[in-house]
């Protein structure tokens, strides 16, 4: 449940997440929204400061098309904007990854290439946004992109690609305490050794653009 804004949940404890302490572990159901870009570049905030950050874009149309259509017109419109911008504050992430709003691409090098052609007139840096369920051979594909400066890594991870003895550990059954909401995404403490080893794996077959590494760190 929303509320009356279409962005904030409606609940302090909303039941599409499930935390356990002990573990470091939280499942969760949520796609992140918000009002749009246009809304949020006419606010002004974004180009009034002038500390380093990154802007965060995904689509969540159904379709490889639809969504490399969505890609074309945020870039148009933030083209349009970037004089209002402080000259090299900001970049922008691209995510292609969130298990948590029904994308899936047949063909993500391809898909993510095309994006990220239209990308590069930007002229800012541009990082992928990835899942460690991607593999590190096609992070290396993507990395070869001229306007791909890094990745980020991790996302949340699909409940139904976590491992069986993992969930049993954490959760105390196979099945997925989100059922009603599609199983749901794992995060904290249980990704920091997944990332390790995706980072060790991206490495050594030769990855050398910047990798933004997280998830698990809880101090």
């Amino acid at each position: 449940a929303m509320n009356a804004d279409g962005i904030t949940p409606a609940h302090w404890f909303p039941d599409c997440v499930v935390t356990r302490l002990r573990s470091g572990a939280a499942l969760n159901a949520i796609g992140l929204s918000g009002p749009g870009v246009q809304a949020l570049l006419d606010t002004g905030r974004w180009q009034k400061r002038t500390e380093p950050f990154f802007i965060s874009f995904m689509s969540v149309a159904p379709t490889s098309g639809e969504r490399l259509g969505e890609v074309r017109a945020f870039a148009e419109m933030l083209e349009d904007r970037l004089p209002e911008f402080h000259p090299g504050v900001f970049g922008l992430q691209w995510n292609v990854s969130c298990p948590n709003v029904g994308v899936h691409s047949e063909d993500l090098v391809n898909e993510v290439s095309n994006g990220l052609d239209m990308l590069g007139g930007l002229g800012i840096p541009v990082l992928v946004k990835l899942s460690v369920t991607v593999s590190v051979s096609i992070a290396c594909e993507i990395g070869k992109h001229p306007t791909c400066d890094g990745v980020v890594v991790s996302n949340t991870i699909p409940w139904k690609v976590v491992d069986p003895a993992l969930k049993m550990q954490l959760f105390g059954s196979e099945r997925s305490p989100l059922e009603k909401y599609k199983g749901g995404g794992l995060s904290g403490a249980p990704l920091l050794p997944l990332v390790i080893k995706w980072v060790k794996g991206a490495r050594g077959l030769g990855f050398t653009k910047h990798i933004n590494a997280g998830g698990g760190i809880l101090h």
